[in-house]
């Protein structure tokens, strides 16, 4: 099981580690400029409380793998018939039902549980370089 970090990337909030947190830290020192080094190495820590995190990227994992099977449906238009087409639409509705309420409740949690582990964080609900292009 991976680990949960704020600000693996300056664009999210926080991320399930997709490689050893160590490839990014090496990166960052590598290929970002240095004077965002400071402040990436600083705010990328790991989320102490894993289980809420975890509990709300379920549900978004099954509202992308319904998504997905809905856009491999269309890619297929002719093999699939219209009661399971139908089917993978209910499917999506409901992940995406799942997922939508599963955010609101914890999104209040997530943004406390932020304030307090990642103190002095100049995130403001796009990036941890507010001013600046986010590309």
């Amino acid at each position: 099981m991976r680990d949960y970090y704020w600000h693996l990337h300056h664009t999210q909030l926080f991320e399930e580690e997709a490689e050893p947190v160590r490839q990014r830290i090496e990166f960052i020192k590598r290929n970002k400029p240095k004077g965002e080094q400071s402040t990436r190495l600083r705010l990328l820590v790991i989320v102490k409380a894993q289980k809420l995190l975890r509990r709300l990227c379920k549900y978004q994992r099954d509202f992308q793998m319904a998504e997905q099977a809905i856009y491999n449906s269309h890619l297929h238009i002719g093999e699939i018939s219209d009661a399971e087409m139908t089917v993978k639409h209910k499917e999506l509705a409901v992940a995406r039902k799942n997922y939508e309420a599963a955010r609101k409740r914890a999104w209040p949690m997530i943004e406390a549980l932020h304030k307090k582990e990642c103190p002095n964080c100049p995130w403001d609900g796009r990036t941890i370089f507010p001013g600046k292009s986010l590309y």
